[in-house]
């Protein structure tokens, strides 16, 4: 899947360290994943008949969550 691997590229070269994945498909539309970090989580949800995706990041850690945000600025 495209979306997982380049958010854990992303997360791994800001210094999180991803325990664990999860995602779920919802039925007729809608995706929600999910990465466990060891500094907290970062999760994606889709609500294709809103044409919405939400992301989102929690992070104790300032400085990887400072570059994210960088990384993610002009990302399209």
């Amino acid at each position: 899947m495209a979306l997982k691997t380049l958010f854990d590229e992303l997360l791994r070269s800001c210094g999180f360290k991803i325990l664990n994945y999860t995602e779920y498909h919802f039925q007729p539309q809608g995706f929600t994943a999910l990465w466990l970090l060891a500094e907290s989580h970062f999760a994606v949800h889709t609500f294709p008949e809103f044409e919405r995706t939400y992301i989102e990041l929690s992070s104790c850690n300032p400085d990887y969550y400072k570059l994210f945000i960088e990384r993610t600025k002009n990302m399209k």
